[in-house]
Parts: structure tokens; C-alpha cells; sequence
């Protein structure tokens, strides 16, 4: 869902994202309906932002340079772009009312 159900109105990328950061709720500025993801949506971005750069990290850092030091900072180094990719994936779909 990239809009509101009531008034319509599209999120933004930067909405989105603070959706993400901020407990995984949206509140929608216009009429201030609440909306949430729900556990499979969660799932899939946590794949994708999070457990992605582990298993590369675990790649390069065990196999391919085994060099155990850098496997918690290319966790770190890898996580950070990943997570700008969230509001891509994320779907607010389960409205929870309004404020």
C-alpha cells in the first residue's frame, strides 16, 4: 500500500521509511488513520535488509578473505544501504484506527 485508504493520500519515500524505523506503524498526515505490516511482510524486509548482508558479510569474511575481523563490520558497512531499500518492500496494509 503506498496510499491511504480513507483520504487517498501517497506516501512518500521519507514517510515510508520512518514507518520502517519506527515500529513498523505509519500514520497518514492528512487524517491521521494509523496503518501496520503484518508478520509476513515484516518477514520478507527483515530478509532483505537484514539476513542479506549477513550472508554476504559470512562470504567474504569466512571464504573468500578468512578473516574473522571484518565479519561485524561488513555487517554494519552492508546493513545500512540495505535498509534504505526497505520502503521499497514494505506494505502498511492493517489499519489500526485513528489517533
Amino acid at each position: 500500500m503506498t496510499s491511504c485508504k480513507n483520504c487517498d493520500h501517497t506516501f512518500t519515500y521519507i514517510e515510508m521509511w520512518k514507518g520502517y524505523w519506527s515500529g513498523w506503524k505509519i500514520t497518514c498526515p492528512k487524517c491521521k488513520s494509523r496503518y501496520k505490516s503484518n508478520l509476513m511482510n515484516k518477514l520478507q524486509v527483515m530478509l532483505v535488509t537484514f539476513f542479506t548482508p549477513v550472508f554476504i558479510s559470512v562470504y567474504v569474511s569466512f571464504i573468500i578473505l578468512e578473516n574473522t575481523v571484518l565479519f561485524p563490520l561488513l555487517i554494519a558497512f552492508l546493513s545500512i544501504p540495505f535498509s534504505f531499500g526497505a520502503p521499497l518492500l514494505i506494505e502498511f496494509t492493517e489499519s489500526v484506527g485513528k489517533k
